[in-house]
């Protein structure tokens, strides 16, 4: 390769970012290469986990874009993976040079090429948990997670595959951060995957050293079969993510999830204990099956060494509030309408959908309305200051559902960060 090559950095906080991603993907063959992330991932998480985008040319002539990702973290040392994808195929990269191109954006970090065309090593491993066998895909298990996420979220045509991870990500060689499938009799039935994240980006919960490194796990996509959903499944599969998390020395593990859901809400709050405090409106524009009004998303915070996470994950919990039989919780909304937003209770109820996708579905009238109500009642009361409100568990009333949330105090930030001796 001919030292003249040339790096150009695409900053992801230019306004032009969201169009230059189209324009890099087209010219990388979508929606038709199943090497490409989604658009969704690479224009808002890839930013939020530390990555970045460089364009290599030559002459004005785009030879490859490389994509950065986050890898592990040895001896305080920052590894990265540059996911080297070719616009012109016959473009043949000396990696010393691109070594040296890459190292003057990124400094003090060790790189790590990869190629997804190449062939790549798949470590295939297996344990027993509750009857079914959870471990690192194979080569094939891996093809068939891909295949997999078609059939969960419907995605059918061409342009759908386009929102789908390539398959290359589960190889050792990649180094992500999350790579799990649940097994039952030898078949593939579930998966769940995230990436490695450096942020040193602390909230005033996390002070007093519950939070050691600002090295964590964006934990991204979680799938289970339709036939097998309701075994908990979902659970086996974050318990075992966080195990292997806490090996690696990660202390907090982060995932987006759409509010209205209520079923993942009693997962992620009532049985792992995670919290949020973060609201992203219209965090993802893409629509699929399960998700047809766009999505606005909560932000969780699961500590994995907290004490009241572990405690969890220790047996089995889940616990879902009976606001009839409890006293002190004021619900500040009856369906979409009768809103309150100047509340001050210790604790609020907010009302979710009870079927949220059968609504979508039946209803989508009704379901962009549910969507901009709640969306104002969580921009309104969510933070970590004080005052404002954390979600930390689920409750229902007859045939309602709720969210419950608490209002920031130094006890309740005790309660929820205080790290397991």
């Amino acid at each position: 390769m001919n030292p003249d090559i040339q790096i150009q950095s695409i900053f992801s906080n230019s306004p032009k970012w969201p169009k230059h991603i189209d324009q890099i993907r087209k010219s990388l063959g979508a929606p038709n290469n199943p090497y490409l992330f989604p658009p969704h991932f690479v224009k808002t998480v890839l930013p939020k986990i530390g990555g970045k985008l460089f364009l290599f040319h030559k002459l004005k002539q785009n030879l490859a874009i490389g994509f950065l990702f986050p890898g592990n973290l040895h001896n305080q040392k920052r590894e990265f993976t540059l996911r080297i994808q070719k616009i012109d195929k016959q473009f043949e990269p000396d990696l010393e040079v691109l070594k040296n191109l890459v190292e003057k954006k990124i400094r003090n970090c060790k790189i790590s090429f990869y190629f997804p065309e190449s062939d790549h090593l798949f470590k295939k491993t297996s344990k027993k948990v509750n009857g079914y066998e959870i471990g690192r895909p194979g080569k094939n298990e891996a093809e068939k997670i891909r295949i997999m996420q078609q059939k969960i979220w419907g995605y059918h045509s061409n342009t759908d595959r386009d929102f789908l991870y390539p398959s290359d990500i589960h190889s050792v060689d990649f180094q992500i951060g999350t790579s799990l499938i649940v097994r039952n009799a030898g078949a593939v039935i579930g998966f769940l995957f995230g990436f490695f994240k450096f942020d040193r980006s602390l909230n005033p919960g996390f002070s007093g050293g519950q939070i050691k490194t600002g090295f964590r796990i964006e934990s991204q996509v979680l799938g289970v079969l339709p036939e097998f959903r309701g075994r908990g499944l979902g659970s086996l599969l974050k318990k075992v993510q966080a195990e292997n998390a806490a090996k690696q020395n990660v202390d907090l593990i982060h995932w987006t999830v759409y509010p209205l859901q209520f079923r993942n809400a009693v997962l992620n709050f009532s049985e792992l204990k995670a919290v949020s405090f973060n609201f992203y409106q219209n965090y993802y524009s893409f629509k699929n099956d399960l998700n047809l009004v766009s999505s606005s998303r909560l932000e969780i915070f699961w500590l994995i060494r907290s004490q009241r996470v572990t405690r969890a994950l220790s047996k089995d919990t889940k616990k879902i509030v009976n606001l009839d039989n409890v006293s002190g919780i004021q619900i500040v909304n009856i369906g979409y309408e009768n809103i309150i937003l100047n509340s001050t209770a210790e604790r609020i109820a907010i009302e979710i959908p009870a079927q949220w996708t059968a609504m979508q579905k039946e209803n989508l009238n009704l379901a962009q309305k549910w969507r901009e109500s709640t969306d104002k009642i969580f921009l309104n009361y969510l933070g970590i200051k004080k005052g404002m409100y954390i979600i930390t568990g689920v409750g229902e009333k007859s045939d309602c559902k709720y969210l419950i949330a608490d209002r920031v105090d130094q006890e309740l930030l005790q309660t929820v960060f205080n790290r397991e001796p």
